[in-house]
């Protein structure tokens, strides 16, 4: 810049300007907040002239990386910084491009977005966006739910979608936890499941089968269907299914039926369909071929079954006297019958249909069957012939032939020793058991311990036990068998309940068994001492269920003498019932209380809802009550009945300083329920708080605090899968913490549950009170709290605080507070607040990180002047900030002074700047040279900086700059032809009388100057003669010459000459064609002379009345153009006093137009005479 100076102070302009094409007719960025964009733009030059020069920008948050450029082509770098910004917002301004004869404005506008998570489809900016991306590819939108700016589609005034969102993003990555997601924020139904079938039979095959069955679901979204089954010969394809196996919304499962894993017969399993929401079962009937190779007939099968569980149930009913025989036989030989059709070459049908008409004194019938069995099966090896010879004991009841037959029996008996059936048959038959009861039960015990269940066999040992109760001894698996199928058939007798309460072993451990048997037999019999027996049972088993309860309050009743009664009683009640506490209870633990203190809160809860018709108990209670709560209350224990104890103890007033802490643990305990097996954790996320709560979940049942209105609860399965609104619940609230508020905050107000609950209904500054001020410090300075509801609470803190000068509070809470937590119009009121209580630092800081924008014009001021006096001068920031300052029209004279000496920037904004400083009296040569050489630069209009360039040649500054401002001035001049600074000229007329530098600009313009003025002194004509004679002799003329003064013009014989001057780019090679003919068609061309720079001239003399016909060319590349064409003509009246030659012509020509000959013929005398003397005088050498 200064070396461009140089050469206009020298008189090198370089007319030709640069032509500017930018890459960019503006500048539009998005940007995203909190982050900085770069880019860039080209500036060239397309005349080829080289630029040089300085760019700037006008707004702060855009900074210029490359500001100082040269060359032909450039690129300049800019870099935009949006922290502190938002979405929404915009920032404008411009980089002013100061080069070469030129200073240029590109516009830029920066855009404040979000940084969105980027789809196929585009920029995903709302949960709506995301759930049509969801819906058409949920693999992508999958991926996008777990980017880390996936956050920015919900809005930050959204609290639950924000809170439920980072319920999922903390858990296990899975689909059905963005499905989830996505019926939680109410975007989107639960995929529903069907199956299309519920049951399957295939029939017999040794060859695998296949099956299958459709599974459709009715919505878009992720599913994940989990399958099992419940026996090994059914094969399935896939365990679990997702979304991907699913083609549209049906998916078709395939299994086999593995004949190589079934038992022969029918085989029987099940399919489980496990959604997430829905459960399926697909019932599975199968059939494998017999081991003689036949195949069974399922449907046959299954009513042979059913007939034999008939003929069961109609011979219990026989034994136990329930029907008569002959209804028996009866409908059993119907039965029979109908098996025998179903298979006829089943033998034992038939021999069971004799034994039903000999029990039915048909002996004739059942002989027919008898004898017809004898011939037709040759086998007496087989148990089926022993039961034959046991069917005619029944006919033939000689002794001799019972024991023979008996006899044979016992013989098949060897060869076949696990035959039931003929076990069955011998326990008629033995004559040692007619005798023996007793060995006769441990042989039938002897079969059922070896895994024999038939019925028939109970019914036998039932017969015995009945007919003799002393047989239980004890209440062994076998025992327990017999007597439970007793008690199933309603077939116990007091006797027998009796004989159970004998043989019950009170020590030997807690069989459910065993317990279930004694209920039954209380039933039978409801004696009191069996109770006692049923209590000690359960005591010794230490059986505290509530289901056990009603035993111990039976016992109670009964004044039963037990010891563990009394602890048992309470042990078993129902922690959630209210009822009346028996009297001999009270007493008892008035004295020991060593109960487990869950069980002794139900104890102190019932006496508590009675204390209305039992106040004496209450006020024996109360003082054990009170220390016992205090005592919990420290541990921090919380349950239903502890919540009402704690209610009465702070209904008594029983609080202190460090109860009211322990307290806030504990108040605000609400109860969850929920109705889904599933679920084992509840984490439950408070607006206000830091952390989440994660609970347990223990029969379906959890505690956990609540004292925020804006919250989610979240669900948990053991699977990781996250649930909100697909989970039923309900939540109690197990105290009123409202009522007890204002005394617990009063004596524990830094506690974080108090705090939060207190304020949750305050929504601006307003709402606080003074007796808020004890809370605010806890605000800032908890660890418990989240960071926005800190920022958002601070905010109002501070604003309260400050408006109602509480400056001890402000102050600290200042220092204290995130301002990166904070939303922009809370950060941009709190830093101007750091700056009005003269926490100038930390204010310069926060601008610096957030923005000059961030602040208030008054306290740009005030921090500028503040950072002034901490000698802040040499930061690039701080020019920015005083700047700015200046910009909003706030400023003072520090910062004026400042800015004079420190700021550079855009030609305008300098001269603004100049013109306050010059208000205040300040002045600058630094200024005032910065100014004047980037317009002479830029070659600015001078009159915009003349007032400025006076006030610096009086302070006589830098002579370099001062000649070039002259002579950019002059040149301009020469060129346009008009001068609104005439100071100029006395400048320049005073360097030439001075005999200081001048340039031919100068020169020429003082020249010029004197031609246009009207009346000029002996001095200026003296100095316009100099001039002229000097330009003369170098063969320098300009059109300007013709108005000088008439004295010059004859002096040097200019008076006959007639200068066209025209004007172009220096150096242009310029073409003249001009006619004198009358009709103009011949021309003559020659090249004009270039006498300055750009400034093209041709001397004619031209007479009156005489026409020149001229047209001007311009040659570039061998092409030409015409840029001006016109013509010149003499009208010129000559004067009175005017005796030259030329103008005797002149005369001589208008006397001769006018026909006046006497003139004409004077003149041309006198004409002739002044030639005469011309060549007497003058001789040419």
């Amino acid at each position: 810049m200064r070396a461009r100076i140089g050469q206009i102070a020298a008189g090198r302009f370089n007319g030709t300007k640069p032509i500017l094409v930018f890459s960019e007719e503006t500048i539009d960025l998005s940007v995203i907040e909190g982050r900085s964009e770069a880019g860039s733009f080209v500036i060239e030059s397309t005349n080829q002239i080289k630029i040089c020069g300085i760019v700037y920008s006008t707004n702060p948050r855009m900074e210029c990386l490359n500001p100082h450029f040269e060359g032909e082509k450039v690129r300049i770098r800019y870099q935009f910084n949006s922290k502190g910004l938002t979405e929404g917002d915009t920032c404008e301004g411009k980089f002013v491009i100061v080069c070469n004869q030129i200073e240029y404005s590109l516009s830029f506008c920066a855009r404040i977005t979000r940084l969105y998570a980027e789809a196929s489809t585009g920029a995903v900016k709302s949960l709506d966006d995301f759930t049509r991306l969801a819906a058409s590819n949920w693999d992508e939108a999958y991926h996008l739910f777990y980017n880390r700016n996936f956050l920015n589609t919900i809005p930050y005034d959204n609290v639950y979608e924000r809170l439920t969102y980072e319920g999922f993003a903390c858990a296990r990555p899975s689909g059905q936890n963005m499905e989830e997601f996505l019926i939680g924020v109410n975007k989107k139904q639960p995929v529903s499941i069907s199956v299309d079938k519920s049951e399957e039979i295939f029939m017999a095959s040794k060859e695998p089968q296949s099956g299958c069955f459709t599974i459709t679901k009715d919505n878009w979204g992720y599913t994940e269907i989990r399958l099992r089954t419940d026996c090994e010969f059914i094969k399935l394809s896939k365990p679990v299914l997702t979304l991907d196996d699913f083609i549209g919304k049906t998916y078709l499962y395939e299994y086999i039926i593995d004949a190589s894993a079934m038992h022969a017969g029918r085989n029987f399993g099940r399919i489980y369909i496990d959604g997430v929401y829905q459960s399926f079962t697909i019932d599975i009937t199968a059939g494998v071929r017999d081991d003689d190779g036949s195949i069974s007939d399922i449907a046959v099968t299954k009513d042979i079954k059913e007939c034999m569980v008939g003929i069961m149930e109609l011979y219990t009913s026989f034994r136990l006297k329930r029907i008569v025989t002959g209804v028996w036989a009866n409908e059993t030989i119907s039965i029979l019958n109908h098996l025998h059709a179903l298979m006829p070459d089943e033998h034992m049908y038939e021999l069971m249909k004799a034994q039903a008409f000999i029990i039915n004194r048909q002996r004739q019938e059942a002989k027919w069957i008898l004898d017809d069995f004898k011939h037709s099966n040759p086998d007496k090896k087989a148990p089926i012939w022993g039961y034959y010879l046991y069917l005619m004991t029944l006919l033939e009841r000689e002794p001799s032939y019972v024991d023979n037959m008996t006899h044979e029996v016992e013989l098949i008996f060897y060869e076949n020793p696990d035959s039931v059936l003929l076990f069955w048959v011998l326990l008629f038959l033995r004559d040692q058991y007619f005798d023996d009861s007793a060995g006769k039960l441990k042989d039938i015990k002897y079969w059922v311990l070896r895994g024999c269940s038939s019925p028939y066999l109970y019914i036998e040992a039932y017969y015995l036990i009945s007919q003799d109760p002393y047989l239980i001894k004890e209440l062994s698996v076998f025992e327990l068998r017999i007597l439970s199928w007793a008690v199933k058939e309603k077939a116990l007798t007091k006797e027998l309940a009796g004989a159970i309460f004998e043989a019950v072993d009170l020590a030997g451990g807690f069989d459910n068994r065993v317990y279930e048997l004694l209920t039954a037999a209380y039933e039978i019999c409801p004696e009191a001492e069996y109770v006692g027996i049923i209590c000690s049972y359960l005591i010794k088993g230490h059986k505290n269920d509530t289901c056990f309860h009603k035993w111990f309050e039976l016992g109670i009743e009964n004044k039963l003498r037990l010891t563990g009664l009394y602890e048992s009683y309470l042990l078993t009640m129902n922690d959630r019932q209210i009822s009346p506490v028996p009297k001999v209870i009270q007493m008892y633990f008035s004295f020991d209380n060593k109960l487990p203190y869950r069980k002794l809160a139900v104890l102190y809860n019932n006496i508590i809802a009675a204390k209305e018709t039992e106040p004496e108990v209450y006020h024996k209670y109360r003082k054990a009550m009170g220390r016992f709560a205090m005592d919990q209350v420290q541990l921090r224990h919380i349950d239903d009945n502890l919540a009402v104890l704690y209610e009465d103890m702070l209904e008594l007033g029983f609080i202190n300083e460090e109860l009211s802490a322990a307290f806030s643990d504990i108040i605000y305990t609400h109860k969850l329920i929920v109705f889904d097996k599933r679920i084992v954790r509840a984490i439950i996320y408070q607006n206000e708080m830091k952390e989440p709560q994660i609970v347990p979940v223990t029969d379906q049942c959890a505690y956990f605090e609540l004292f925020s209105n804006d919250y989610v609860i979240l669900f948990e399965d053991s699977r990781g899968y996250r649930y909100v609104k697909s989970i039923s619940y309900r939540l109690q609230r197990l105290m009123d913490a409202e009522k007890y508020l204002d005394r617990c905050i009063s004596l524990s107000p830094d506690r974080p549950q108090y705090i939060v609950s207190h304020f949750k209904n305050v929504r601006d500054y307003s709402d606080f009170t003074k007796d808020d001020l004890k809370l605010f410090k806890p605000v800032f300075y908890s660890e418990s709290f989240s960071d926005s509801y800190k920022a958002v609470m601070g905010y109002r803190i501070l604003k309260y605080c400050q408006l109602h000068d509480y400056e001890d509070y402000v102050r600290p809470f200042l220092q204290s507070i995130n301002f990166d937590t904070l939303q922009k119009d809370a950060r941009k009121y709190l830093i101007d607040m750091l700056v009005s209580n003269r926490l100038y630092e930390k204010a310069y800081d926060m601008a610096m990180e957030y923005g000059i924008d961030m602040l208030a014009a008054a306290s740009k001021v005030v921090l500028c002047e503040n950072a002034l006096k901490v000698q802040h001068v040499d930061d690039d920031f701080m020019v920015q900030l005083a700047i700015s300052a200046f910009k909003t029209g706030k400023y003072s004279d520090l910062v004026l002074k400042y800015l004079c000496e420190n700021y550079t920037g855009p030609t305008d904004e300098l001269i603004n700047l100049w013109h306050a400083a010059d208000k205040f009296s300040i002045s600058s040569m630094k200024l005032d040279e910065r100014i004047l050489e980037q317009g002479i630069y830029t070659q600015i209009e001078p009159e915009k900086i003349s007032d400025i360039f006076m006030e610096y040649y009086k302070r006589a500054g830098n002579e370099k700059l001062i000649l070039a401002y002259i002579s950019l001035v002059a040149h301009g001049y020469l060129h346009s032809g008009g001068c609104k600074a005439d100071f100029i000229f006395d400048i320049i007329e005073k360097r030439f009388i001075g005999n200081r530098t001048l340039n031919d600009a100068c020169q020429l313009a003082l020249l010029k100057h004197f031609a246009e003025k009207t009346d000029i002194t002996q001095a200026e004509l003296e100095i316009e003669d100099t001039l002229l004679k000097y330009y003369i002799y170098n063969n320098m003329y300009f059109d300007f010459f013709a108005r000088l003064d008439y004295r010059l013009l004859e002096k040097y014989f200019l008076y006959d000459k007639a200068f066209l001057q025209y004007e172009s780019t220096p150096g242009t090679h310029v073409v003249l064609h001009y006619s004198r003919d009358e009709d103009g068609e011949e021309f003559n061309s020659e090249d004009m002379v270039e006498m300055y720079d750009g400034i093209y001239v041709k001397t004619f003399v031209i007479f009156f009345g005489e026409l020149i016909r001229y047209y001007i060319t311009e040659e570039h590349d061998n092409s030409i153009e015409v840029k001006e064409s016109n013509r010149l003509t003499c009208n010129n009246i000559p004067g009175d006093n005017d005796h030259s030659r030329y103008n005797l012509i002149n005369e001589m020509i208008i006397s001769d137009t006018l026909s006046d000959e006497t003139t004409l013929k004077s003149n041309i005398d006198e004409y002739k005479r002044l030639d005469a003397a011309t060549k007497q005088l003058f001789k040419l050498i």
